[in-house]
């Protein structure tokens, strides 16, 4: 248990990552849920096709897409969420793959019918505790802005 926790610990000092770093429950080996969530994986888990409440409900990207704005939601995407999401969104990042549920595969949200600009926003701002995961709010860590690119680039996976 002692080393596990190390080993945890010393991934998320070489990763740097906010995703790991912000879920205690995970560096204390515990997980949460039960389940790898419908888009994440097989089994019952998290619950994407839950609306976002207001004001996040009719929120439109603000940020015009271009080339520029996605590349930078990419940056941002390698930097905060690839660890648990994976590279490509796939759910299948180093950090994720100890998560129950298993991180989302972004690369199916987006493609849902529930992937609005608004219903992504929430989850990137409020992080997954209402639909039912252990992904950390990025409300305090990153700008709106940020947070806006960032929707741009889930839109290319």
């Amino acid at each position: 248990m002692r080393l596990r926790t190390l080993m945890l610990v010393l991934v998320a000092a070489l990763t740097q990552s906010s995703c790991l770093m912000m879920i205690p429950g995970l560096l204390a080996g515990h997980t949460m849920g039960g389940g790898m969530g419908m888009m994440g994986g097989m089994g019952k888990g998290m619950n994407h096709s839950q609306t976002a409440p207001a004001p996040y409900d009719k929120m439109l990207n603000p940020v015009p897409h271009s080339a520029a704005a996605v590349a930078q939601g990419a940056q941002i995407f390698q930097a905060q969420c690839a660890t648990c999401h994976g590279p490509k969104g796939q759910g299948d990042g180093p950090a994720g793959l100890r998560l129950s549920p298993r991180p989302a595969n972004l690369s199916e949200v987006v493609k849902s019918a529930h992937a609005k600009d608004g219903h992504l926003m929430w989850v990137i701002s409020e992080g997954g505790r209402m639909p039912g995961s252990a992904m950390p709010p990025f409300k305090g860590t990153l700008k709106e802005e940020e947070r806006w690119r960032l929707v741009h680039y889930l839109r290319t996976l």
